[in-house]
């Protein structure tokens, strides 16, 4: 194979090889959707073996966007979750509700969302992107799904989106620690592609306890996947910025306004939307300075 052809392959996301013969992924796929994944058991590997009381002082001091999946491991096994107690059988709830309805912590939630296996794109993926910033926020922003940069460097919103994104928050006096910032998929889609409605639904469960976990005031919804995904409409973002929804799951005990902008690799295909999207901040800095109590816990 020309290495012309393996460059092709990489950019469109396919960059491991698992076989040297051809798989037909939706057959397997379907299989999988009719044997295992209806009232199949649900297999987490929370097993691990006690850390050292080294290891759990060192833990306690980093940041969870800093850990890698051993240390992710080691601080949910020492802080304790109950995902040991998930009922085996799923009866008529899907395995991302059923996972997500369980975590109780943002610790538990981070461990389910990586030991997870019954979305497609994470047989494709790197890393497991979840999350950056301040997880005191009250305000939260959730983004599409990660890019070639992010799979890469498991943090979302971290190539030129994302230098972008800091740009815009940062013309309202904000930055990465005063945020929370998420996506709608915790994986890349091969190709940088959107993601499907399936694969939306599949991790919808997890963005929706996601939410309910960190009780932002203000969601800021980042391009139109995000809005698909949290108020399940396909307008485009032209018909809904500077508009003001009460976003709620079951989850929550009350609605959380919630408002959408431009994505910035949008901005980045169309330079002459960045005025709207100025106009677009002043609006949320508005809304932001009307609340009573300070926009970081």
């Amino acid at each position: 194979m020309s290495s012309n052809a393996l460059n092709w392959y990489r950019k469109m996301g396919y960059d491991e090889f698992y076989s040297d013969r051809p798989v037909n992924r939706l057959r397997d796929h379907q299989q999988e959707v009719d044997t295992s994944m209806i009232g199949a058991d649900v297999v987490i590997n929370t097993e691990a073996s006690a850390p050292s009381t080294a290891a759990m002082n060192a833990d306690r001091a980093m940041p969870l966007s800093a850990m890698n999946n051993t240390q992710m491991h080691l601080r949910v096994a020492a802080v304790g979750t109950n995902l040991r107690s998930i009922p085996k059988r799923l009866g008529s709830m899907g395995p991302s509700r059923q996972l997500a309805s369980a975590c109780d912590s943002l610790d538990a939630l981070y461990l389910a969302i990586r030991e997870f296996t019954g979305c497609e794109l994470k047989k494709s993926a790197t890393n497991t992107v979840i999350f950056d910033g301040n997880q005191s926020s009250e305000i939260m922003l959730i983004g599409e799904a990660p890019g070639a940069t992010e799979d890469e460097k498991g943090i979302p919103f971290c190539g030129q989106s994302g230098k972008l994104l800091d740009n815009i928050i940062a013309s309202i006096g904000l930055d990465r620690t005063m945020t929370y910032i998420t996506n709608t998929v915790f994986w890349r889609p091969p190709g940088n592609r959107r993601p499907t409605k399936e694969e939306l639904a599949i991790c919808s469960p997890f963005v929706e306890k996601h939410i309910a976990l960190i009780k932002p005031k203000l969601i800021i919804m980042v391009g139109s996947t995000a809005v698909e995904s949290l108020l399940n409409v396909t307008q485009p973002i032209t018909q809904l910025r500077r508009k003001y929804f009460d976003y709620t799951n079951e989850y929550l005990n009350g609605p959380i306004k919630t408002t959408a902008i431009f994505h910035p690799s949008y901005l980045l295909r169309q330079q002459s939307q960045k005025k709207l999207m100025w106009f677009d901040m002043m609006g949320i800095l508005e809304f932001i300075t009307s609340l009573e109590r300070p926009i970081v816990r």
